[in-house]
């Protein structure tokens, strides 16, 4: 499109041929020169088009004047506007057919457009016709012709020839306005008959453009006459021919539609009649006053504003109520006083808004006039309009001023008298809301005593109670301080202060963290030394009270040692005179706490650290440590026991309570290996012994003990053995062997027993014995055989008696001490591995059996190591093996290995080789024997 100022004009209709083809048709027939042959294929021809009434035709009408003319109004893309107008005509340029005749204005955007233009587009003088002859270029104009001057027709006129009341106005106007900001379009039937749709259909286009403010005027689009409903581009409000608008339409049921004739409106609901610009433009209609006033009054307030405002409803909602205010009408206010100072703050946000709109602003202060009259006579004032002056105040407090502050004062006192604590709270957070309007209002607040006590403190409480956590509380004391340093010099403030914060730490869940972490946070306020003396007069107190809040809220039993270090008081520097100071209940909690941190803090607690404490200092104490030494144990910090087992002896000296002491030992170590490490650790310490002479008497009493009923594993496994108590020194060592040999199977300490002193004895009756069989079985002490006297002659004559020498028997073959047997897999089994049963003449070998491995060497030398087996003590008739009863204790050797052992293999065991047999050949080689 042509950017030329000059409007431009162009035809369309069906002519022998047109511009654009050479045949005949319908075609743009002539046009200006300024419009591009494109433009006018692609936005005017889609408007060059008129569907006649379905009731003139059908009835034949033939009078073309009959016919409603359809008078466009389009706004195109690129801001030009496009007003036209199509006609019926009866006859073509053949005289056989019906056409229709169009003829457009094309106004450029860089027309200026004025507030009263749509006058004269509704007066606008179209042609009738065109003859092609006359040449198809039209002139461009400077103006539009005008056909006729409308004569001035009362708007409440024209509604009322219209059958249009009130409401269905200003739903209409209502529909037009929200379709310029929406996507919604407007379809209108009027209670006319079809030839009188345009005409009145422009009359009601001259009202509703009246009642229209300036923005909206500007972006209207409309077609006076369609026969049938259609959604075109750049159009919003179209009027219809009276029962085109037909029920159950689903291409309009989501649009507004007014089908007059039958009393249906879609989509514009009755309530959104009663907005405050629509009641006001009702006002004008039914008065006869022009709304011009008003519009341009909303048309200067709305300079500046964003762009989207003016096109906003709801903007022009408020702007009539202000309206209404400065002309003395106060109803709407009245109704919503918060919502229309929040609107009035939309257009005073700076100073110099409030200077450019100073018709505005005065209506602001006089609307805070009205409330504080009202708050001085004891009213009580909504917490939404005092926000409204919250905001205007932070815009430019110049205005208010001081008179602000007193407002809000007297306002929270006339809440307090009336116990509405709940308002007050809201516009307490209010202020708090603003950082300035807050310095003030607290300026004044604390000034004096009298309204510090009646306003402040209950604020500071509220203010406290609403703190996420104490960290906030603390921030708060700062920015209060810091606003007025001499609050926190003031007794009732610090005790609100210190009730507030240990309220707030009572309610943790966990109280000993967050009390900590409280006292952290106020020590870093302190090192920050940014504060004044009050203030750090004020941490101090605060810090204070934290430490007084463990004592008298935090248990010992509920906090466990790790959280010990975070209390700081046990560390302070005066604890002594602290302490001191405290009530005496208090006292022995600190006592308490303070034994508790250094037994266990300190790596190596003073063993009588207790011993200093009252006997039920001491219980709590202990009661507590005994929860966690197990622990202790377990971590290797032997010597962390040792306060809890320090007792006084009947002579007054403190003794171990070495009985008790190994008792939990062994309880908590689970193994007799960390035991075995406790009682190693223990010969370095003098609560236990010295290396001169050992362990104390009362320590080996229960070491002994110990041994017998539970320990002999320590002693007599060889790891552990070897591990632990080998490596020992001097009357330790002694002391070692000596519990080793008291833990011996009874048979070997038996045994041992029989070598000492009476080995002598053993030997002479084993002699004896061993003579008493020789003889005996050599017949000297046979009662001499009966016979024949020549046989006892024979017998006594020793002269013929042939004596025959026979063989010494061979000696008796003594068993091996250990045998070891090679069991068959059961018939049918898969399992993994082999299993060799050892068999041994005595317990004590059997009990000490624990190779920590087990070779076999095949009869070619080739030796095979296995770790991976298992130990298991058998009844002596649980497997089969040898049958003597030398081999009663056994053995069962399971190597989860597979390995084919060879006849002649032999198995060695901690340097010790034995032959390996089958229990086949076993059972066969005790039989032969048997």
């Amino acid at each position: 499109m042509s950017s030329l100022k000059p409007i431009q004009q162009q035809m369309y209709t069906r002519e022998r041929q047109g511009i654009f083809r050479s045949a005949e048709g319908f075609d743009t027939i002539a046009k200006s020169q300024g419009l591009e042959s494109n433009w006018i294929k692609k936005v005017l021809h889609p408007l060059c088009i008129y569907d006649a009434p379905t009731e003139l035709t059908s009835r034949g009408e033939k009078d073309e004047k009959a016919y409603p003319d359809a008078v466009h109004l389009v706004r195109t893309e690129n801001g030009d506007i496009v007003l036209g107008r199509s006609l019926y005509k009866a006859a073509d340029f053949t005289g056989l057919r019906s056409a229709f005749f169009t003829h457009n204005f094309v106004i450029p955007a860089g027309h200026g457009e004025g507030a009263a233009d749509y006058k004269l587009w509704l007066n606008t003088a179209f042609a009738d016709s065109y003859d092609i002859e006359q040449g198809m270029e039209l002139p461009e104009l400077d103006t539009l012709p005008a056909e006729k001057i409308y004569p001035a027709v009362a708007p409440a006129s024209v509604l009322s020839e219209l059958n249009i009341d009130e409401q269905t106005f200003k739903r209409l106007l209502y529909a037009v306005m929200m379709s310029l900001s929406g996507r919604k379009k407007v379809y209108v039937s009027l209670n006319v008959p079809a030839e009188e749709t345009s005409t009145a259909a422009q009359k009601l286009l001259f009202v509703l453009y009246g009642y229209m403010p300036y923005a909206f005027r500007k972006k209207l689009g409309f077609l006076t006459y369609a026969a049938e409903p259609a959604s075109r581009k750049g159009i919003q409000l179209t009027f219809v021919v009276q029962g085109g608008l037909r029920p159950g339409d689903r291409n309009i049921e989501k649009e507004f539609v007014f089908d007059l004739p039958q009393g249906r409106i879609l989509n514009a609901e009755a309530e959104e009649a009663e907005r405050p610009f629509l009641e006001l433009m009702w006002e004008h209609v039914k008065s006869g006053e022009s709304p011009e006033a008003f519009f341009k009054f909303a048309d200067q307030m709305l300079n500046g504003m964003e762009a989207g405002r003016g096109l906003s409803l709801q903007g022009y909602d408020e702007l009539s109520v202000f309206y209404r205010m400065e002309r003395g009408e106060n109803e709407w206010y009245q109704r919503n006083k918060a919502s229309v100072l929040q609107g009035l703050n939309a257009y005073l946000t700076s100073p110099e808004a409030m200077r450019r709109r100073m018709r505005l602003n005065d209506l602001f202060l006089a609307a805070f006039d009205r409330e504080f009259d009202a708050v001085r006579q004891g009213a009580l004032p909504d917490p939404d309009v005092v926000k409204c002056f919250k905001d205007y105040y932070n815009a430019d407090s110049s205005y208010l001023g001081n008179k602000l502050i007193e407002f809000l004062i007297r306002s929270l006192n006339n809440l307090h008298s009336a116990t509405r604590t709940d308002m007050a709270a809201r516009i307490c957070q209010i202020i708090d809301s603003s950082q300035a309007l807050l310095a003030a209002f607290l300026h004044k607040v604390l000034s004096t005593g009298a309204l510090t006590n009646a306003l402040f403190l209950p604020y500071a409480q509220e203010k406290l109670a609403r703190a996420a956590d104490v960290q906030d509380m603390l921030d708060l004391f700062r920015d209060w301080g810091r606003v007025q340093p001499e609050l926190l010099n003031r007794p009732e403030f610090q005790k609100l202060a210190e009730a507030v914060v240990m309220d707030r730490l009572r309610s943790m869940p966990q109280r000993h963290e967050a009390t900590v972490h409280f006292q952290q946070s106020v020590l870093n306020m302190m090192h920050e030394r940014l504060g004044t003396p009050a203030e750090e007069a004020m941490l101090d107190r605060l810090f204070e009270a934290g430490e007084r809040f463990l004592l008298t809220e935090v248990k010992l039993q509920e906090i466990t040692p790790a959280q010990l270090k975070q209390l700081g008081f046990c560390t302070r520097p005066d604890l002594g005179p602290w302490v001191a100071q405290l009530p005496p209940r208090l006292q022995s909690l600190a006592v308490e706490f303070v034994a508790a941190y250094d037994w266990f803090i300190t790596e190596k607690p003073e063993p009588s650290l207790l011993m200093e404490l009252s006997e039920q200092e001491r219980e709590h104490v202990r009661g507590w440590a005994m929860r966690w030494l197990s622990a202790e144990l377990q971590n290797g910090n032997y010597a962390r026991l040792l306060p809890a087992y320090i007792e006084l002896s009947e002579k007054g000296s403190r003794v171990l309570n070495f009985g008790a002491l190994l008792k939990d030992v062994r309880s908590w170590a689970g193994d007799t290996e960390l035991v075995c490490r406790f009682i190693r650790w223990s010969e370095q310490h003098t609560e236990f012994g010295n290396p001169r002479t050992g362990f104390h008497p009362d320590y080996q009493k229960s070491l002994m003990v110990f041994f017998k009923e539970e320990g002999k594993e320590g002693l007599h496994k060889k790891s552990l053995w070897r591990r632990h108590f080998e490596p020992a020194q001097g009357p330790y060592l002694a002391f070692y062997n000596k519990a080793k040999r008291a833990t011996d199977p009874p048979l070997l300490q038996t045994m041992r027993k029989l070598r000492k002193g009476r080995a002598l004895l053993v030997l002479l009756a084993t002699g004896a014995l061993v003579a008493a069989v020789v003889v005996f079985a050599s017949g000297l002490l046979s009662p001499e055989p009966e016979g024949t006297p020549l046989q006892k002659a024979q017998r006594n004559d020793t002269s013929t008696v042939a004596i025959t020498q026979t063989e010494p028997a061979s000696p008796q073959k003594e068993a091996p001490a250990v045998q070891v047997t090679l069991l068959a897999k059961e018939e049918g089994s898969t399992a993994k591995g082999l299993k060799l049963l050892f068999a041994f003449t005595d317990v004590v070998r059997q009990e000490t059996f624990e190779p920590e491995s087990i070779n076999i060497t095949d009869p070619e030398g080739n030796r095979h190591e296995f770790k991976d087996f298992t130990l298991e003590p058998v009844t002596p008739d649980a497997v089969p093996t040898a049958k003597q009863p030398s081999y009663s204790y056994k053995v069962l050797v399971t190597i989860n290995e597979d390995y084919s052992i060879q006849e002649g293999s032999t198995v060695e065991v901690d340097g010790e080789e034995y032959p390996i047999s089958s229990a086949v050949d076993s059972d066969k080689g005790n039989a032969g024997e048997r």
